[in-house]
């Protein structure tokens, strides 16, 4: 898991993007607190490169974790807040800061703790640091989506799913700005999606509330390894129906649900183990 999430987070801070630009007009989080425009310098890129490499392979060997996380963490919060300080703002990256913070919090916690003489975390039935980091970055991740379906139900007065047909007008809005951006010729025009669902009220209630239920009731992953496979594999597939329909793309969330979630690996290694008679044919 830290090996995978490690190349994400690569990814992520391989991007140039957040230090191409040269002012930051509608500064949001800590850019109001202070000026993040020294982040355009020419020597900072490279330095953000270094830092996440070397800290993310202290971050995969599991050593050090108590000064590596807290400065990928810091250092991702930075170069996000000064590309959200542009004027449009987006979540495409902020899970991957979720997750890095999360982490970062459980390491060091478990730090002062152990420092201060107190065993911060059970360690019983071979429960260790990282079962703790697996279940506080399950947990969190997983009450983004509980607390989008609530900011839903509160932001409409409970109406969301009877009101969810007038998403019609956020699929032509989300693919004019993707025409906008890339002047593609087959996105000109109103998306026929559109249309379909703004002339079927119910199947489009039916289809956004089971959406709308799936991230309220998020956090039922954390019941055990086959709930949170089965969560996890629906929310990708949630993300993925929104990419064909409204072109947004959420790669990172994605990914990450397939890393903390449905967990591959996993399932592989108790498959060999059932195949051997080694499991009983229930997953407790």
């Amino acid at each position: 898991m830290r090996l995978a999430f490690a190349a994400v987070a690569l990814w992520d801070f391989w991007d140039f993007h957040p230090f191409a630009y040269t002012e930051q007009p509608a500064p949001v989080g800590i850019a109001k607190l202070f000026d993040l425009t020294w982040l355009h310098q020419d020597w900072v890129f490279p330095t953000v490169k270094v830092i996440a490499v070397v800290g993310l392979l202290s971050y995969v060997s599991g050593y050090g974790l108590a000064i590596s996380l807290p400065i990928l963490t810091i250092t991702h919060i930075l170069m996000r807040t000064y590309e959200n300080s542009q004027g449009s703002i987006h979540h495409s990256h902020q899970i991957v800061t979720l997750v890095l913070m999360v982490q970062a919090a459980v390491v060091l916690w478990d730090r002062w703790k152990t420092w201060r003489g107190k065993n911060p975390f059970p360690r019983e039935d071979g429960i260790t640091l990282r079962s703790y980091l697996l279940f506080h970055t399950q947990a969190f991740v997983m009450a983004t989506y509980v607390i989008a379906a609530l900011s839903k139900a509160i932001n409409s007065k409970l109406m969301w799913v009877w009101n969810s047909p007038y998403l019609a007008m956020d699929l032509v809005k989300s693919h004019r700005v993707s025409y906008y951006r890339t002047l593609d010729p087959e996105l000109a025009g109103d998306p026929e999606m559109a249309q379909w669902v703004f002339n079927h009220p119910w199947i489009s209630r039916i289809g956004f509330g089971s959406a709308f239920y799936l991230e309220l009731l998020a956090l039922l992953a954390m019941k055990n390894r086959a709930w949170a496979f089965w969560v996890g594999l629906a929310t990708i597939a949630l993300h993925r129906s929104i990419n064909q329909v409204m072109h947004i793309n959420f790669q990172r969330n994605e990914l990450i649900l397939l890393i903390f979630l449905v967990n591959l690996p996993f399932w592989n290694a108790w498959m060999v183990r059932r195949v051997d008679g080694q499991l009983p044919a229930r997953l407790g």
